[in-house]
């Protein structure tokens, strides 16, 4: 059901509006009532409304500046104007500035307001419809883009013989710097593989990974941009830019070590983190996942902290 709001200084032609017809009839709702253009945006704000029908001459606010604040908020919907005899002007200036229609108080009739809604309803169901499936086009190529980005990656690490100009063809396809910037590799293992499917409180191995995914995302974002490497059941792999200045090992251990107990906690899954050494390059990169995976090889859960740095485990 679309919702409504209407915006009039005066508080009769407001009861009057909301009662003029069966506004459930038509699909809609009204959700609240104003009284100027500025009352109103702070509504649209909150109530999120599909249409609003709005007076062209109020106080604070009238129903130009309100079209105009509507337009940089990019407001979705649709907007009806209520004008008086001799005010045409504003009419043609409201329409210029996007209103969909107006109507004259008044001639007001039910027949002639309830067509009006209707005719709108039918253009926001177009609309919305419209939009929703542009989303969706866009989030399928935006999965799309982010599986050639993993499978770059995941070649690069599995994959020998790879040449530079190979990996240079391969990194512009998939969208990625064909010069990384200085960065740190953050491998994500995830302790007993075998035997944590079964434990773990999500079933579905595609779920869990997305869930694990998540959790690091969400942590590390304090950090600011990163790239997530998902290498299936064998954990993740996080590439950590250092564009914006050397991050703290302390700081780092003790953000991982939160990654790590909120993987256990939400999930009840246990994994390690192996942190590399800072490197530039794609064959560093490759050179970092191997001892990253190397430092997770020779270590056990339970004989160290969660958190593993490559250098040290590979002594």
């Amino acid at each position: 059901m679309f919702k409504v709001l209407i915006v009039d200084d005066e508080k009769i032609v407001r009861i009057a509006l909301k009662s003029l017809i069966d506004w459930n009839e038509i699909g809609l709702t009204v959700v609240g009532g104003a009284s100027n253009g500025l009352e109103a945006l702070n509504m649209v704000e909150k109530l999120k409304p599909d249409i609003i029908i709005s007076d062209l001459k109020m106080p604070k606010m009238d129903g130009i500046s309100l079209l105009k604040q509507l337009n940089e908020q990019q407001f979705p919907g649709k907007v009806l104007i209520l004008s008086n005899y001799g005010e045409y002007a504003l009419v043609r200036e409201a329409l210029k500035l996007g209103a969909e229609d107006y109507i004259l108080k008044v001639t007001l009739d039910a027949d002639q307001f309830a067509k009006m809604l209707v005719k709108m309803t039918e253009q926001l169901k177009v609309e919305y419809e419209s939009k929703e499936k542009q989303m969706l086009e866009q989030a399928e190529i935006s999965e799309i883009r982010k599986k050639i980005r993993n499978d770059f990656y995941k070649n690069l690490f599995y994959e020998n013989g790879y040449s530079y100009s190979e990996i240079e063809h391969e990194a512009a396809r998939a969208g990625i710097n064909s010069t990384p910037e200085k960065m740190i590799m953050l491998d994500l293992v995830i302790d007993d593989s075998d035997h944590a499917l079964a434990d773990s409180k999500v079933q579905d191995r595609r779920i869990l990974i997305a869930s694990i995914e998540n959790i690091v995302s969400e942590i590390l974002s304090k950090f600011g941009n990163h790239e997530v490497i998902k290498l299936g059941f064998k954990g993740i792999v996080v590439l950590l830019p250092l564009d914006r200045g050397e991050i703290s090992s302390s700081d780092l251990a003790e953000t991982l070590e939160e990654v790590s107990n909120s993987i256990q906690m939400y999930l009840n899954i246990r994994c390690s983190i192996v942190v590399s050494d800072a490197f530039e390059g794609f064959y560093s990169m490759k050179k970092a996942f191997q001892a990253c995976e190397k430092a997770a090889e020779l270590t056990f859960y339970g004989e160290s902290s969660a958190v593993i740095l490559a250098k040290d485990a590979n002594r």
